[in-house]
């Protein structure tokens, strides 16, 4: 598991895209690692951050973020999650956000000692826009009076319904996680935020006009953050 490499994460098996795991529960080694059996076929692996869980990349705790991967991945990441929350195949994915030359990112292991030093950048790079948007607009609807797992959740649920509609739009679209201009990407993100406070029951605790006088600066925000990222060598 990573975004950067996560130790001491949880990890389980889910079968029925229930809040609760169907299997025993383990916690990710210090190279991210982890081990769990299951005689079903079909199953998401589902890792969940908390205040014990340690990016590796930065050395600092990360807490309130769940990532996912179908069955059959050997890697769980911010794409493996995109993928699943998103219902898109390798290739769509693949293609929406840059990764076409990683034959199965589901697979491809940036971390594992040999592994092809480009590809894992881009895999890396990729991750970290992703989880930057997520997290950037999570804490933005946390402030807004959410609780942490609905932001996330709310966040989360918003970058996988623009990657949806942008594959309907052009299949042969990729995002821009770098843009702030009006309209870009990260605005559309914030537009589906927002979008979700008026629906039937909005998100427990939060209000809107909190929200959306902090958007535009956080997908400003979110922008400049991930253009020094693109630049990463």
């Amino acid at each position: 598991a990573y975004k950067g490499l996560l130790s001491n994460a949880l990890v389980y098996i889910d079968y029925d895209d229930a809040a609760l795991g169907n299997s025993a529960t383990v916690r990710t080694a210090v190279d991210g690692s982890y081990t769990l059996a299951t005689l079903n076929n079909n199953y998401t692996i589902v890792v969940v951050t908390d205040g014990n869980t340690i990016d590796n990349s930065s050395g600092t705790l990360m807490s309130g973020v769940t990532l996912k991967a179908r069955a059959g991945s050997t890697v769980v990441t911010a794409a493996s999650t995109m993928m699943e929350e998103s219902g898109l195949t390798v290739a769509q994915v693949q293609k929406i956000l840059g990764l076409q030359t990683i034959p199965d990112f589901l697979t491809f292991d940036a971390y594992a000692a040999g592994a092809d030093a480009g590809k894992a950048l881009t895999v890396e790079k990729a991750s970290t826009q992703i989880m930057a948007v997520v997290n950037g607009f999570a804490a933005a609807i946390e402030g807004s009076g959410a609780s942490k797992t609905d932001a996330f959740n709310t966040a989360l649920k918003a970058v996988s319904d623009v990657i949806k509609d942008k594959v309907v739009g052009d299949p042969n679209t990729a995002w821009d996680l770098t843009d702030t201009t009006a309209g870009a990407d990260v605005y559309l993100v914030a537009d589906k935020i927002i979008a979700a406070y008026d629906d039937v029951g909005g998100i427990a605790g939060a209000t809107k006009v909190k929200f959306t006088n902090m958007g535009d600066d956080i997908g400003a925000a979110i922008g400049n953050v991930n253009a020094t990222v693109a630049t990463a060598v």
